[in-house]
Formats: C-alpha cells, structure tokens, sequence
C-alpha cells in the first residue's frame, strides 16, 4: 500500500517504504504522582513501535497488570512474534468506534486470552457468556441489555466476546449478526424498557453536570 501510494509521490526508494515496523496505540505512558498513584491516563495514539523488543516489553507490562487486577484469572501468556501481531490488530480493533472481528484459528491458541488482554490495554469492560443448560436466547437478551446500558446510558466501553461454543441456537447467530449489521436486535427491547432508557440517560446526564 505504501508503494502504490506513497512511492512515486515523494520518490521513495524500495527500502524506505517497505519496512517491518509494527503500529500500536498504546505506547504512552500514564502520568503517575510521586507514590505511584495515577494522575492522568495515557491517550491512545496510533503510531510505529521502534522495534518488535520495545511494544513486546510494554505488552508484556500489560499483560502483568492485567495478572494483578485479576488474581483468580491469570494468563501465563508468552507474546512471541506471531502473538503480538495479533493482539495489536485486536487492540486496533477494539479500540476501534463499534469495532468487530472474527477469529479463525485452532482450540486453545489463545484467541480468548489475547482478546481479554487486548480488551484491558483498551480499558474496555470485558464480557463473556457464562454457558450453562438453562442458556437460552432470552438469557442473552437479558446479557445484551446489560451490555448496551453499559455502553448507552452509562457511557462505558465494552468488549462482547462470544465463542462457536456459546451459540446454543441459530437465534443467537441472527441476533448477534443483527446487531453487527444495524447495531440492534428486533425484539430486545419492550416498550416499557424503551420508555426507561430517556429516563437513565436524562439521570446520568444531570449527574454529570453536578
């Protein structure tokens, strides 16, 4: 792409174009006090890592404050090359204004760890089904209406990972392709539900401004 587009207009040469740089946006820094307390978070800037080393070592940061946040749920993840590939092109996509993505790959490859990662380095609250018998699609209504009063009216960003797994139903497929196409799902809401969501976003809002 950058030869086709950049080459012949600035009369780059070969190697100026074709380069092994690998882009994040989470390379800043947060602004803590003198006791370690954080004062200010870092801004997501999407930008080229110096070197492989360099975003390897602040993943590998991430990924051990992940560890302590969540004690009962630690990931022995190795981010090797190939790992740490995926996981910017996860935080991009997640980071990303309703981002999505379907991942392809063999049982016990680390989709779900790497998307867990990816979903704490972009702050974003992480969700997954908890999968028992009784798991029907009016239970994942009631798990999406949870999701989206996160992300509507209390204003939160989230991260809704769901695994072949997990769909018990062709009805969860049709849901959930749904709500990537128009970003609802018919049905979800009844009118008393409807009614509430003014009167949610109304209350946040005059709490937001004292």
């Amino acid at each position: 792409m950058t030869k086709d587009k950049f080459r012949e207009l600035y009369n780059f040469e070969e190697s100026e174009v074709l380069t092994q740089y690998q882009f994040a946006d989470f390379m800043e820094a947060d602004i803590l006090n003198e006791d370690g307390e954080l004062l200010e978070e870092a801004p997501f800037l999407y930008k080229a890592c110096p070197n492989n080393e360099f975003i390897k070592n602040i993943a590998n940061e991430k990924l051990e404050v992940y560890n302590e946040k969540n004690p009962s749920k630690k990931m022995a993840l190795v981010i090797f090359d190939d790992a740490l590939a995926h996981l910017l092109r996860l935080t991009r996509t997640v980071n990303a204004p309703a981002g999505s993505a379907m991942l392809v790959g063999v049982g016990g490859s680390g989709k779900t760890s790497l998307t867990k990662l990816a979903a704490s380095i972009c702050r974003h609250n992480f969700f997954q089904i908890s999968l028992n018998k009784s798991y029907n699609l009016p239970s994942l209504f009631e798990d999406v209406k949870g999701l989206y009063n996160l992300a509507g009216p209390m204003g939160k960003s989230v991260c809704f990972l769901m695994t072949d797994a997990e769909v018990k139903a062709e009805s969860f497929l049709e849901a959930i392709n749904s709500m990537l196409a128009t970003g609802e799902i018919p049905g979800l809401h009844g009118k008393e539900d409807k009614d509430l969501i003014p009167v949610q976003c109304k209350n946040l809002y005059l709490k937001e401004v004292g």
